[in-house]
């Protein structure tokens, strides 16, 4: 069999034309899709109860309250917990906690990690951290950092993710970068949510707040320099990510039916379940949870910041911050939880990848009223998907007609 392989010839041309439409659907089939209220559907209650036992109360002398905790697992086996403490004197610094079954806590003397010296400081205040150990055994974390506003009213602040190193988990060295979406309303970027994915680290985080909160993802192959890849749910706040036997699954804050909401206070712990750790299906569950003690429910529009740990037996541990931060207590699943039914709604808002943003030098110096500094070096490619995707089917049609174009030569 012959052909004409003449630039104006049709079978080359046609071979080239379905070429180059084969990148372009590679490349948009990495693409994330955006959960939101126009998408999402919702499963039945998962259901928790709270753990007899497991709490950390106000035992600091001066504090006013504990709010967005961590927990890590130790090489000895025993646990560490990282919160916000609150002084009476109004300052706020990273406080931690220990247990050797993840259950009972002791208060560590000391700090882990202070607020800056001035308002200007980037980290005048200093909130929910998130630890996690590095690829190369550094302990890292990131914590939200807050500056002062210039001639704005007291409790304005810009938001920014600092990040802080230890060796032996209890000592902290600031490190002299930060990471802000620039997506984002003065760049306000809060509450980072690490994971450990194929030799990179995924962070979900904190974006606001051109119209309410919502969860994005940003990734990074050294802690430093972050990849923002997007928005995965187009409401919510404050999340926690875990992986359990194979399904990951994240703990956040949002509006129970979804829609934007400005008024937070009345936001509910949902729950969502991914394959992977960075595709999210669009079935969002609604967290129940019984105090332990006498079978009442709690109300969870009064909780916040969830933090999800494995206890040594390898079960679910979620713990959240009580009301008006006086307590973080634990809560557990009373039944199995659910995984992924079918894939990611293709009807989803899809999301290019963004900028590439680079980790900015940590000074303490004024600001205007947009935070400045970070470098955007432009585009980037996103995690390759391993849920299903409808471009899957148009690939295998370009396949089958280069199968048939060179058929015989």
């Amino acid at each position: 069999m012959s052909h004409n392989y003449s630039a104006s010839g049709s079978p080359l041309l046609a071979a080239s034309m379905s070429l180059f439409i084969l990148f372009l659907l590679i490349g948009q089939s990495n693409a994330l899709s955006t959960v939101t209220s126009q998408n999402v559907s919702f499963g039945g209650a998962v259901n928790f109860t709270t753990v007899q036992g497991a709490q950390v109360g106000l035992n600091q002398p001066n504090a006013t309250n504990i709010v967005g905790p961590t927990i890590i697992r130790l090489p000895n086996g025993a646990y560490r917990m990282y919160f916000q403490s609150r002084a009476q004197s109004g300052y706020v610094n990273v406080m931690s906690a220990t247990s050797t079954d993840g259950v009972h806590w002791t208060y560590d003397s000391g700090i882990r990690v202070q607020h800056g010296p001035s308002q200007s400081s980037i980290d005048w205040q200093i909130g929910e951290p998130d630890v996690i150990q590095g690829y190369n055994g550094t302990y890292l974390m990131a914590y939200t950092g807050r500056q002062a506003i210039p001639g704005a009213p007291p409790g304005a602040y810009f938001h920014k993710i600092v990040f802080a190193s230890s060796t032996d988990d209890l000592n902290w060295t600031k490190d002299n970068y930060n990471f802000s979406d620039p997506s984002q309303t003065g760049g306000f970027t809060s509450s980072a949510d690490i994971l450990k994915l194929g030799g990179k680290y995924v962070m979900y985080y904190t974006g606001c707040c051109q119209t309410v909160s919502g969860i994005f993802m940003a990734q990074s192959t050294n802690f430093v320099n972050w990849q923002v890849i997007g928005s995965v749910f187009g409401v919510g706040h404050d999340s926690s990510t875990i992986e359990l036997n194979g399904t990951y699954y994240m703990f956040f804050m949002a509006p129970s039916n979804f829609v934007p909401n400005q008024n937070m206070n009345q936001d509910v712990l949902l729950m969502a379940v991914s394959n992977d750790g960075t595709n999210w299906s669009d079935e969002i569950y609604p967290v129940a949870i019984t105090n332990s003690s006498n079978g009442s429910a709690i109300n969870t529009s009064t909780l916040g910041d969830p933090a999800a740990m494995l206890a040594p037996d390898g079960s679910l541990l979620v713990y959240v911050n009580g009301p008006m931060g006086q307590s973080i207590f634990g809560i557990k699943p009373t039944s199995q939880l659910p995984k992924i039914r079918t894939p990611p709604s293709s009807s989803a808002t899809t999301t290019t990848p963004q900028q590439t943003t680079t980790g900015t030098t940590q000074t303490s110096i004024p600001v205007t009223s947009t935070i400045s500094g970070t470098t955007v070096n432009g585009t980037t490619t996103i995690p390759n998907s391993t849920q299903s995707n409808p471009i899957t089917a148009i690939i295998n049609a370009i396949a089958a007609f280069f199968s048939n174009l060179f058929k015989g030569i």
